[in-house]
């Protein structure tokens, strides 16, 4: 369906030069504040609206710009439902594209009170439910070949092994572990068993785990040799040396790392999966807590998910399985968490 447009051409154009200026303005400042990936997730998403939807897609002319038609509440529900089905593209990846829209309507009003109407219309709508993606976890022998490749005489083979090893122990999200402090750990001062962690997870809820005897140890050694017998408690457990600066190591330098420690463990084991990534990690301690008796309430409050449905998705849990959970959770009481022309026109925008 083509958009009936207004016809007073001179407001359209203006309406239509003063957004592409708010937008442009929008990527400038943006640039300064996020990295380089985030600033092209944004510019990208209002291409897609702007360029590749509304002008290709429908019609919307250049000198036809009715902006309470290009930003109504049916419009942009239209354009994520193009999104899903005419670009295949998943839940997850139309729910980015609508909060990117969403973020550039409120930067707009910000500046144009008028824009408010539009910000409201995006903000009211629904994101696409998403169900966690099932994860393949680890054999036991795979689990151990893989934790032990890494030379533990080396800096980085002993960081290595010990995150491995406590993305195994705690099943936490590779960011829940790469953004512990110090603080987060609570270790005996000598070799034990009285040992926790404190994870900051999804939606900022802090859930504690205990840790294994060999976890505590790994974590005691590791420390002393990368911060001392004196640790700072607001310094990064783990981290990276960047012009003398302990920075955040990034997901992508660990799965990098663990694809190279994969290829190197299936010359011993050929259980150890070819593409390895670190979720993998969690989805094996999940399954093994399983196997261990822990029933599923417990292992949703270990894994930091927010409903019992959603480690079900993510175990592949049967039905049998399923409706014991549910009679479990419903007797469980609430337990407090530790845990000019038409191709003229796109340039104003820049994308």
């Amino acid at each position: 369906m083509i958009f009936q447009m207004k016809t007073n051409t001179k407001h359209q154009l203006r309406d239509f030069h003063k957004l592409a200026s708010m937008f442009n303005n929008w990527i400038n400042e943006l640039s300064v504040l996020k990295s380089q990936h985030t600033v092209a997730s944004y510019r990208t998403s209002m291409r897609l609206y702007i360029q590749d939807y509304l002008v290709n897609e429908k019609g919307l002319a250049f000198k036809r710009f009715d902006i309470s038609t290009a930003f109504s509440k049916n419009t942009m529900k239209e354009w994520l439902e193009w999104l899903q089905n005419a670009r295949d593209n998943m839940p997850q990846t139309v729910n980015l594209r609508l909060s990117n829209l969403c973020a550039f309507l409120q930067y707009a009003s910000d500046n144009d009170i008028g824009y408010m109407e539009y910000y409201l219309n995006a903000k009211s709508i629904k994101p696409r439910k998403i169900i966690p993606t099932k994860v393949s976890g680890m054999n036991e022998a795979a689990l151990e070949t893989l934790i032990n490749t890494p030379n533990t005489r080396t800096r980085i083979g002993l960081r290595d092994t010990v995150i491995m090893g406590l993305m195994f122990a705690t099943g936490a999200r590779i960011n829940e572990v790469l953004s512990l402090r110090i603080r987060d750990l609570k270790l005996p001062k000598k070799n034990g068993i009285d040992g926790r962690v404190t994870f900051l997870g999804k939606g900022n809820k802090y859930r504690t785990i205990a840790l294994l005897e060999a976890s505590v140890k790994q974590l005691i050694l590791y420390i002393k040799v990368f911060h001392g017998t004196q640790p700072n408690l607001d310094d990064l457990v783990f981290y990276s040396n960047t012009k003398g600066r302990k920075s955040k190591i990034t997901q992508r330098a660990i799965d990098f790392r663990l694809k190279k420690y994969a290829e190197m463990a299936r010359e011993k084991c050929d259980e150890v999966p070819k593409s390895l990534h670190s979720h993998q990690f969690r989805h094996s301690r999940a399954t093994l807590w399983i196997k261990e008796g822990h029933n599923l309430v417990a292992v949703s409050r270990l894994l930091g998910h927010e409903s019992v449905i959603t480690t079900m998705h993510y175990l592949d849990i049967t039905p049998q399985m399923m409706s014991e959970a549910m009679q479990k959770a419903l007797d469980v009481a609430d337990v407090e968490q530790e845990w000019k022309d038409e191709e003229d026109m796109m340039a104003y925008f820049n994308f």
